[in-house]
Parts: C-alpha cells; sequence; structure tokens
C-alpha cells in the first residue's frame, strides 16, 4: 500500500479502482495529475475528461477526494489504496 500511495503522490499515472464502473459496466480508467508550484496541487478525473475531482489529502490508507456539485455542495469521496490498481506510470 505505501507503494501506491507513494506513486500517487508523485506520479502522472493512470489507475483503476475496485467497484468504480463506467456506464457500460466496464472499470473506469482514471489519471492521477500532479501539478508543482507553490502549492503541490493534485487531481483525478477519468480518462473520457467528464469528472474531475481534487485531492484533499493522502492518508495512511486512503486518498480524499473532493469537488462542488452544480449547486455548490461540496462532494467528498474516499479512495482505499488496497483497492488501486495502476495501469500505466
Amino acid at each position: 500500500m505505501k507503494n501506491i500511495k507513494h506513486i500517487l503522490e508523485t506520479q502522472n499515472v493512470k489507475f483503476q479502482v475496485k467497484n468504480i464502473n463506467n456506464y457500460k459496466n466496464e472499470p473506469e480508467t482514471l489519471q492521477m495529475d500532479n501539478y508543482c508550484g507553490n502549492l503541490e496541487l493534485h487531481s483525478v478525473h477519468n480518462v473520457r475528461g467528464t469528472q474531475t475531482m481534487n485531492v484533499d489529502r493522502f492518508g495512511p490508507t486512503c486518498m480524499w477526494l473532493y469537488s462542488y456539485s452544480l449547486l455548490g455542495s461540496k462532494i467528498v469521496e474516499k479512495i482505499r489504496y488496497e483497492d488501486v490498481t495502476i495501469i500505466e506510470s
């Protein structure tokens, strides 16, 4: 798990998460983007580019994502490192 956490924190990678499927009920492929500057920013989006979430923090066992709905409500999701499969780094 520490290896997956390190990869997600430091690289732009494509990955899949267990039980996250697309509209065809196939595993959804996600892309981690790391932007470095004054602040280190991370975002996760699906490869179709239709959904994006920002990484709030990397915890010891999972990463926390957030976004906002069209009405301004905050949406929070959690992805466990044990459910992540790295596809391409």
